[in-house]
């Protein structure tokens, strides 16, 4: 299974079938227009775990830099070294022939960059993950249809 780093919890170019701790099932899709990338309340309770995963782990881990700058140093030469020492490992491993250890090491390089991937945008995915989050709660609620007719909502004329 060919695991990639891709940022469909922002534009929802994945429907989520599955969750699991490093890894979600999931089945391409078209992506969504703007508005409904801002305002469209989550379809499943997967998707919403999946957007949050994507969202709550990196703001942790800035948390946790804001309240021990320790960790601003050791976190990150902690991840590059981690990161290093898997992409020795999975060369060795492809030299040698062992694709299953090649496979692990693949693998976790590939978390480690869905990571990296996730602190760059958590700005973006913060305001994402609330608007939507907004807009599903309202949904439950009765306030809000997100099922309307498109021909109800005109504009009356002037």
């Amino acid at each position: 299974m060919k695991h990639e780093v891709s940022l469909s919890f922002l534009d929802g170019s994945k429907r989520i079938i599955k969750n699991n701790f490093n890894s979600d099932l999931c089945v391409s899709r078209e992506p969504r227009n703007i508005k409904d990338v801002f305002f469209a309340p989550y379809e499943s309770k997967q998707e919403f775990i999946y957007c949050a995963k994507h969202t709550l782990l990196p703001a942790l881990l800035v948390s946790s830099w804001v309240l021990n700058p320790i960790n601003f140093v050791i976190v990150p030469a902690a991840l590059l070294t981690a990161l290093a020492t898997l992409f020795i490992i999975e060369k060795i491993s492809e030299s040698l022939g062992y694709t299953s250890l090649e496979a692990s090491a693949n693998y976790l390089a590939n978390d480690f960059s869905q990571f990296i991937v996730d602190l760059l945008v958590l700005p973006a995915s913060s305001l994402l993950f609330l608007t939507r989050s907004l807009s599903s709660i309202l949904e439950k609620t009765g306030i809000i249809n997100s099922e309307t007719n498109e021909s109800t909502n005109t504009m009356l004329p002037n």
